[in-house]
């Protein structure tokens, strides 16, 4: 029996270790090319539990149109005229793996608004799902997050994949 207690010790001893060292950001803000809300996005992830992730996020698109002055010495001006597609999302995620880069499992609910119903971008409302790979920032330094991001809704289920560079912060 002590020999088993012994072995438990010396491999477990490392990883309790290692977790005390791990500084992790608390907070962390992302840009994500791709994903749920394409072609951009920018989320505000919460770590907390030390492997749990809540994210909030989303997108507002202005459509802009050009208007001629009539002054001569100016060019035509583009003004924004009204929001034309917006998304937000909300997931909670589980962190696998007590070091700074982690698989990442979670799910999520995501709605979309699309005043002029582009066909790429449809009205929608539905639920997500992650499953990716991240490098968890340290505060004031840098993180990524490459995610498998499906979506299923009324059209449908949509594979969707996205990219994100994180900064985080205390």
């Amino acid at each position: 029996m002590r020999p088993l207690a012994v072995l438990l010790l010396v491999l477990l001893a490392p990883t309790a270790l290692a977790q005390e060292r791990l500084n992790l950001a608390t907070y962390s803000v992302s840009v994500e090319v791709g994903g749920n809300a394409p072609p951009a996005s920018v989320n505000l992830d919460v770590r907390f539990g030390d492997s749990y992730v809540l994210r909030v996020g989303g997108v507002l698109y202005l459509l802009w149109e050009t208007h001629e002055t009539t002054d001569l010495f100016d060019d035509d001006e583009l003004i924004p005229v009204r929001p034309t597609f917006g998304s937000g999302i909300v997931t909670l995620s589980r962190l696998l793996l007590d070091r700074r880069a982690q698989i990442e499992i979670g799910a999520g609910v995501m709605g979309r608004s699309n005043r002029n119903e582009q066909p790429e971008f449809p009205t929608t409302a539905g639920l997500t799902g992650i499953l990716g790979f991240r490098v968890q920032p340290e505060p004031g330094d840098f993180g990524i997050r490459v995610a498998f991001t499906p979506l299923v809704d009324r059209h449908g289920l949509h594979a969707m994949a996205g990219f994100a560079f994180l900064y985080g912060f205390p």
